[in-house]
């Protein structure tokens, strides 16, 4: 599963890509729970209060291509970018759609499947 990308990309080298393709499926996806601690105390008082604040994060990183053609064909990719979700409650379903999903609010793209 992959999408294409309806745009054009410039890569490090000047050259460009027009709508290349792009997939999370050959790399490493990370689901994190972050825990944060903050510690207040009243000056008046002297009470101390903890507030903790727990996130999850879900990050995977997108490989892209020329085409969907020279992916499937075993070309090098061209490079590629991360995407990051974050959540107050833990991941369900299906991550790669969560990533895919938030990918297509970032970027403007077509499913190549």
């Amino acid at each position: 599963m992959g999408v294409t990308l309806n745009e054009t990309i410039t890569l490090s080298n000047g050259l460009t890509a027009t709508n290349p393709y792009a997939s999370v499926g050959e790399n490493d996806i990370k689901v994190e729970k972050r825990v944060r601690e903050e510690r207040n105390r009243d000056p008046k008082t002297g009470v101390e209060t903890v507030t903790t604040t727990i996130k999850y994060v879900l990050e995977g990183r997108f490989t892209m291509w020329v085409s969907q053609a020279l992916h499937a064909s075993g070309s090098r990719d061209i490079g590629g970018f991360s995407v990051s979700v974050e959540s107050d409650t833990p991941f369900t379903g299906n991550v790669y759609d969560t990533l895919y999903k938030k990918l297509k609010t970032m970027k403007t793209c077509t499913d190549a499947i």
